[in-house]
């Protein structure tokens, strides 16, 4: 069954105020354009707190992580969707750890409708979203809950762990493998049969000529080890 029939009209949240709250929130517009349906109704944000002021604040009410949560979706008839706007890591992977257990949240993918590409590089994920404009090579693998945003282009036969997150306009060869937690800068581009190792950062606009181990910031043309990350 597809996404849209299997999540069809569901109760929406999204994780996260800020600015890229905005941008999950047009995927979710453009999915609910494109299908002809409100496949989600989005209902609010949630953040940890009330006084967080953002765009999105001004848009949707905000509800916190504590019991507020627990409470607002003991109002919501049937599962609620969860999507995670926040663009590092480390921060999804402790959001997911929270939601794990709760009552009614469901974190299906988010995918817009001009992906370029066979579902089968999410089949089997959940709570990863990806972009509009993004071009997925064949025998692509993504993982769960990660953030491929706009304009990415992913080369054949690659896999991208649990928890990645790829800024816009990325470009990755092919036969490439991300492992988890790692984070991608705006622009940078990683050529073809390459590793980039747990935990590990690529700066903006970095060209990556070689494996990088886990855990280490690597910037600039051709990509450098800065530190390591912590």
């Amino acid at each position: 069954m597809s996404e849209k029939g299997r999540w069809n009209g569901l109760p929406t949240l999204i994780i996260g105020a800020s600015g890229q709250s905005l941008v999950v929130k047009s995927i979710i517009e453009s999915i609910n354009e494109s299908s002809g349906n409100r496949v989600y109704n989005i209902l609010g944000a949630i953040e940890k707190s009330r006084e967080f002021q953002s765009t999105i604040t001004e848009i949707l009410p905000v509800v916190t992580f504590d019991d507020e949560l627990k409470a607002f979706l003991e109002g919501v008839y049937g599962n609620c969707a969860c999507f995670i706007s926040l663009g590092s890591p480390n921060l999804r992977k402790n959001i997911v750890s929270f939601l794990t257990g709760i009552q009614k949240v469901v974190t299906p993918n988010l995918i817009h409708p001009s992906v370029y590409g066979s579902d089968e590089a999410w089949n089997g994920s959940q709570g990863t979203i990806i972009g509009d404009r993004v071009s997925l090579s064949p025998l692509v693998s993504i993982g769960n809950y990660c953030m491929v945003q706009r304009n990415c282009s992913i080369g054949h036969q690659t896999v991208i762990s649990d928890f990645c997150v790829l800024n816009p306009g990325v470009i990755i060869g092919g036969n490439v493998i991300i492992e988890s937690e790692v984070l991608i800068g705006s622009g940078a581009i990683i050529l073809q049969n390459l590793k980039i190792g747990k935990g590990s950062t690529v700066g903006s606009g970095a060209v990556v000529t070689k494996d990088v181990p886990p855990g280490q910031t690597v910037v600039g043309v051709p990509a450098k080890r800065v530190a390591e990350a912590k």
